[in-house]
């Protein structure tokens, strides 16, 4: 688990950088859109640390499930398309 700094060109391309995991990046309008108005009312800072602390640990624990294989076990497999075909139904 690593967060990373960025240059002040990218901050400016995509966004304001708060947290990587690997390949993915938490951008701060991302959690704003993420977080409902009435959250940030209250302690802002406190909600977006816990939201961003939520969203590393979820990426790790995701990616280390994809280096593991469990991703291509039969059982996973099984399970999505379970729940594709639940959502499909849903829709």
């Amino acid at each position: 688990m690593a967060l990373q700094a960025c240059s002040t060109d990218e901050k400016l391309a995509e966004g304001r950088l708060l947290a990587s995991v690997g390949p993915e990046n938490l951008y701060l309008e991302d959690v704003l859109n993420s977080i409902p108005e009435y959250a940030l009312k209250t302690d802002s800072s406190a909600v977006v640390g816990q939201y961003i602390n939520q969203w590393v640990m979820r990426q790790v624990l995701v990616q280390e499930a994809v280096r593991s294989g469990i991703m291509n076990s039969e059982e996973f497999q099984d399970r999505l398309k379970r729940l594709a075909d639940e959502t499909a139904m849903q829709m």
